[in-house]
């Protein structure tokens, strides 16, 4: 593989990989919370783009800065994002938005993950709208049928109402404490409902891999969601965290999905990843897009490594 474009998550001892990135002629921009041992990547054919514009959203201080419009976090849960503007050689006049995420992982963090989800994709859309160009969004995303506009079901919502008082307890904190309605009041944070309203006035959103189980019928079960694969991670939990997002801003149709990679069979996961086989317990997604110009005339193809 040989993508134009990587966005990684989880990474970390970041010294061990730049030369190899240098040597391959990438360019890599890293993003670590402080308080975290990894970090996100993203990686660029230089080649290829140029910047146009980056950024790093600490998902904790979004809504609480001053003049920020963004929902207020329910937590301290010391997780970041990147956006970044990308401007094709060949053809200046056009480019990508991508952002690149690993979300906050608790389970019961349903609240907390759509906000962060809401957080990024307006940053995405704000920076797409101002430059005319089509946005990715790449990384683990819990919150897909807010993302594809969905319904959300009773489950879901339910989940959302739940909000844990410490996402880190310290010595003398109850773990199993919940937020009640003063917890939150004290936190300025939106009602749920609030927080879907939001995320439904924002534009949808399409998955590289939603209509994967046509390609490949094996990979699906009664749970999958959508045509998604059956998983994308592969541990004592197995399941569909991770996706290639497309936005469906003003500027999608100048991009176009051509191809995904098939993902590997169970046989090579078993009994769990990582193994010999595979260094991570997440598969790699990666499609391969075409981008057309404003008259419809294709140009080169872009491979985006979205895991």
């Amino acid at each position: 593989m040989d993508p134009s474009i990587a966005c990684l998550q989880e990474v970390d001892n970041l010294n061990s990989w730049m030369a190899l990135f240098r040597e391959l002629q990438y360019v890599y921009l890293y993003c670590q919370h402080p308080l975290k041992q990894h970090g996100c990547c993203i990686i660029y054919k230089k080649n290829l783009f140029d910047l146009s514009g980056y950024t790093e959203v600490d998902l904790d201080e979004e809504g609480s800065l001053e003049g920020s419009d963004s929902p207020p976090a329910s937590g301290f849960t010391k997780t970041m994002a990147q956006v970044i503007a990308l401007r094709w050689k060949e053809r200046p006049e056009q480019g990508l938005v991508i952002s690149n995420h690993h979300l906050f992982w608790p389970p019961l963090a349903a609240y907390e993950k759509l906000r962060q989800t809401c957080v990024i994709l307006e940053k995405c859309v704000s920076i797409g709208s101002l430059r005319q160009w089509p946005i990715l969004m790449c990384g683990d995303s819990a919150v897909y049928s807010s993302m594809t506009g969905s319904p959300v079901g009773e489950d879901g919502r339910k989940e959302l109402d739940i909000i844990p008082k410490y996402y880190f307890p310290q010595e003398g904190e109850d773990r199993e404490a919940l937020m009640d309605e003063e917890d939150k009041k004290k936190l300025k944070l939106i009602s749920p409902q609030a927080l879907l309203d939001r995320m439904a006035s924002l534009p949808r959103a399409t998955s590289a891999y939603g209509r994967y189980v046509e390609m490949d019928p094996a990979a699906s079960n009664d749970w999958s969601v959508s045509g998604e694969p059956r998983w994308t991670n592969y541990t004592e939990w197995k399941g569909t965290l991770d996706y290639i997002f497309q936005v469906e801003n003003e500027n999608a149709k100048s991009l176009v999905l051509e191809s995904v990679l098939q993902l590997p069979t169970e046989d090579i996961m078993r009994p769990g990843l990582p193994n010999d086989q595979w260094g991570s317990d997440h598969l790699c997604l990666m499609a391969r897009y075409a981008m057309d110009d404003e008259n419809g005339q294709r140009g080169g193809e872009e491979d985006v490594n979205g895991v």
